[in-house]
């Protein structure tokens, strides 16, 4: 209200503030779809501090945050026009590129590491490259789309390499939690790997220092010292090698366990996402039902007012027969009466007649 006010009074421009409004309650729908249902509750009626808020978002893991709109209607993804890599949008200063590759989650789909060339974008105002301009108002004449048939089963999820390329993107500096169940488990397996990896080197280091001993130990069979010093460092390092061997055994079958297990997540992952995908169908379905109830109840009200309305016009239709019947009743007695008049002056008339033929005679 006081910007239509200040614009009565003051000729102050409301657009910039209309605008800022809807552009605000716009990020509060989309913020309130994207967080647990929880902090969304309580962003409608609880005050807290920055350190607050924060506390509560801490005890969230990824898997809490939902990717998807419940409203959106998952279809066919427009990728790319003309001859752009992704999405040039022009608004009403300039244009700007939009890039669905790095936003497949939140589309329902399967996020994965994007190619380099995929993320080139365009931005500029209008005046400055009126050439860009117009090739951008051509590439919107040819939409490329993709769906199922080259993006796989529509679900919202992350490969474990998308979100390696995500952090190394982000650097160092903004840690990236991974998240739990399949994607944990994959860096378990990673890191895994990379100890056997690790091992197997140290392995093979010590083996050949094993060699090296023994060959300077055959090489210099005269001091009866030095080659008791050099079969106990031999002995030494073939322990090592034995323990070593050891724990890399042992690490391997952790790796294996934890490869099974992450097999095992990801069927119950698939599960649990299918029967989601179905729960939200259901959802929508019910929510068309609700919507097809109260359009027939609105129609049921409507057929009431009518059916009322048909009732007190047939009401006032029998009154006026009624009030028709009593009328012809009265016509009728009038009818009768002006007929026995009638017969009487014909009487009476026959009569003067019979009367003036005897006078006559």
């Amino acid at each position: 209200m006081d910007v239509f006010f200040f614009y009565e009074t003051q000729g102050t421009n409301p657009v910039m503030a209309i605008l800022a409004d809807t552009l605000m309650s716009m990020e509060v729908v989309w913020v309130a779809r994207h967080i647990p249902s929880e902090i969304s509750a309580a962003l409608r009626y609880q005050k807290k501090t920055a350190q607050q808020w924060k506390n509560d978002f801490a005890r969230y893991q990824g898997q809490h945050f939902p990717w998807v709109c419940p409203w959106y209607d998952h279809r066919d993804t427009i990728f790319s026009c003309g001859d752009f890599p992704n999405v040039p949008l022009m608004g009403s200063r300039g244009c700007i590129a939009y890039t669905p590759v790095i936003a497949l989650r939140q589309l329902k789909w399967t996020q994965f590491v994007p190619d380099k060339e995929l993320l080139g974008g365009v931005c500029f105002q209008y005046g400055t490259n009126n050439e860009q301009h117009e090739r951008v108002r051509k590439a919107w004449e040819h939409i490329h789309k993709k769906g199922e048939r080259e993006l796989g089963r529509a679900r919202a999820y992350a490969s474990a390499e998308y979100l390696e390329w995500r952090n190394e993107r982000r650097g160092d500096a903004i840690p990236v939690p991974m998240e739990k169940g399949k994607d944990r488990a994959m860096t378990e397996i990673e890191s895994l790997r990379n100890q056997c990896k690790k091992k197997d080197e140290l392995i093979e280091r010590q083996r050949n220092e094993c060699a090296d001993a023994n060959t300077r130990l055959a090489k210099r069979p005269r001091n009866v010292k030095e080659v008791e010093n050099l079969s106990a460092e031999v002995k030494k390092l073939q322990d090592k090698v034995k323990t070593i061997e050891e724990e890399t055994t042992k690490l391997r079958t952790e790796k294996e366990d934890l490869e099974v297990r992450g097999q095992e997540k990801d069927q119950v992952i698939e599960q649990l996402q299918e029967d989601l995908q179905q729960a939200q169908a259901e959802v929508q379905m019910i929510e068309q039902l609700q919507e097809e109830l109260r359009q027939a109840q609105a129609e049921a009200e409507s057929h009431k007012t009518l059916a009322r309305d048909y009732s007190i016009e047939l009401m006032k239709t029998k009154k006026n027969e009624r009030l028709l019947e009593v009328q012809v009743k009265e016509l009728k007695i009038e009818r009768d009466y002006l007929q026995r008049e009638i017969k009487k002056l014909e009487l009476s008339r026959t009569t003067e007649g019979y009367m003036e033929g005897a006078r006559r005679t």
